[in-house]
């Protein structure tokens, strides 16, 4: 198994612009484990305070990729991950769900409506490099196998996972 502390100091590039230490206030809930790591996400301008964007398939109540956040204070929106792309299935192109014709939704909170969270992700990540092609071994970190958002409401406190995809 690669050194945990690899994936930690190496977030996906998908969202390493977004990915940080994961704050205290996150713990224990959202805790690493082998095969596991864990980032808060921050907007490029400094704020936590996010809005966590994807597709909704159909009266389905989950969040289905590509997932995007908005910052609060800012309005940027920045892409997260998008499972056609991203993690094992999606950089290997054996990603097939197709997502385009779905109308993009902001998540809320199920205990009061609100949209702005503080958001960290958890990603199961490849045992070894030597488990990939070739020429792919450089960036395990990319080849993920499922990522988990998980969401504090910075209206009412409440904690909870927002969003979980398998990508491998």
């Amino acid at each position: 198994m690669q050194d945990g502390s690899y994936f930690k100091n190496h977030p996906p590039r998908c969202m390493s612009r977004l990915c940080r230490s994961l704050p205290d206030q996150f713990l224990p809930d959202l805790k690493e484990c082998a095969g596991y790591v864990a980032f808060g996400l921050l907007c490029p301008c400094g704020s936590s305070r996010l809005m966590l964007l994807g597709k909704r398939d159909g009266h389905a109540p989950d969040l289905c990729g590509p997932l995007a956040v908005r910052c609060d204070d800012c309005g940027k929106e920045n892409p997260l991950l998008d499972p056609r792309k991203d993690g094992y299935d999606g950089e290997l192109g054996q990603f097939s769900a197709e997502y385009d014709t779905l109308p993009a939704t902001e998540y809320e909170c199920p205990d009061c409506g609100g949209k702005t969270h503080e958001l960290g992700i958890l990603l199961e990540v490849q045992g070894e490099p030597g488990d990939l092609p070739e020429e792919h071994r450089s960036r395990p970190e990319d080849f993920f196998n499922s990522a988990s958002v998980y969401g504090i409401c910075a209206h009412c406190d409440a904690r909870g996972w927002l969003f979980s995809q398998e990508c491998a």
